[in-house]
């Protein structure tokens, strides 16, 4: 999901707990002072909210991308137990995370945004030609300098 302009979140997990804890969330990271949350905020904030409400949101693992204009683009693992990592690739849950972190040996930080969808396509395909079930059409949204937005869909390969 979008979380705001310059942040986007992927969660997995349970479908009623990942819901309602990504509303959550959304609705309680407010702006301090006016000024929005910088993305490395945004993840001690989503670390801190889940470690309180374990009890209510028990399966929810989150990838959180940003990009702020002091430091450029990150990316933060947040688990089922809270743990918070930065880290600098990322894909989990299930057999396709395996399949898609095998395809990003070739990642480097630097990557033009043609490199970069080149790599998520070559993730697709390789989760495509590993597994017999999946999600059929896949979505790619990005987060740069010029915001978080919905960049393509890819669609089934014909039978």
């Amino acid at each position: 999901m979008v979380f705001d302009s310059h942040k986007l979140i992927g969660t997995i997990g349970h479908g009623g707990d990942r819901r309602l804890f990504t509303k959550h969330i959304k609705k309680q990271a407010r702006p301090f002072n006016g000024n929005r949350l910088t993305t490395a905020d945004t993840a001690t904030f989503i670390h801190h909210e889940l470690a309180a409400t374990m009890h209510r949101f028990k399966r929810v693992n989150m990838l959180l991308a940003g990009y702020d204009e002091e430091t450029g683009p990150s990316l933060y693992h947040i688990d089922c137990t809270a743990s918070l990592n930065k880290v600098e690739k990322g894909a989990f849950g299930g057999d396709g995370s395996s399949y898609s972190l095998s395809a990003m040996d070739s990642f480097h930080s630097g990557m033009s945004l043609d490199e970069a969808i080149e790599l998520v396509d070559a993730c697709i395909e390789e989760i495509r030609s590993s597994l017999d079930v999946g999600t059929p059409t896949h979505i790619i949204k990005i987060v740069d300098e010029q915001g978080a937005r919905h960049y393509a869909w890819r669609k089934p390969r014909p039978a």
